[in-house]
Formats: C-alpha cells, structure tokens, sequence
C-alpha cells in the first residue's frame, strides 16, 4: 500500500499508481491535469496514438464509403439509360 504521508517531488505522485493503492511512483509528467509515472505516461500515450489511428481509419472508410455510393449511382444512372433506350 503506498504511503501517501510522504513527500512528493515536484510533480507528486503517478495518480493511477496511487489510484491502484498498490504501488507508489514519483509522477515525471502531467497528462491532461493529470501526474503520471513513466508507465502510465507510455500507456496513455499508446493509447491516444491508437484513438489518432482508428480516427484516421474512420476517415478513409468514410471517404471510401462515400466513393463507393457515387460509383453505385454512376452504375444505377447507365443502367437506367439502357433500359430507357429499349
């Protein structure tokens, strides 16, 4: 259990190490007004890189999505064409 009676450093301590009440590490950075130990300050990292690749990753289906629906129409324009000159 962490002892929360002692001195921080500057930055005190990590938030989800104390938040867990199983370990205690000084904080080396501030995430979003949060202290974070390295670890913690890696896996938050990971995961806003992995938020930043699965919006781009929505943008392109979008993008091919939206392509895909003028494609269709295109198809669905000639094929009514057809049918009209019979």
């Amino acid at each position: 259990m962490a002892d929360k009676n002692r001195v921080p450093r500057p930055l005190g301590w990590c938030s989800a190490c104390l938040a867990d009440d199983q370990r205690e590490h000084p904080a080396v950075t501030s995430h979003q007004g949060t202290s974070l130990c390295r670890e913690h300050n890696a896996a938050a990292h990971r995961e806003q890189q992995a938020s930043l690749r699965l919006g781009d990753l929505a943008a392109q289906a979008q993008t091919q999505a939206e392509a895909a629906v003028e494609e269709a129409r295109k198809i669905l324009a000639r094929a009514w064409h057809l049918r009209d000159q019979r």
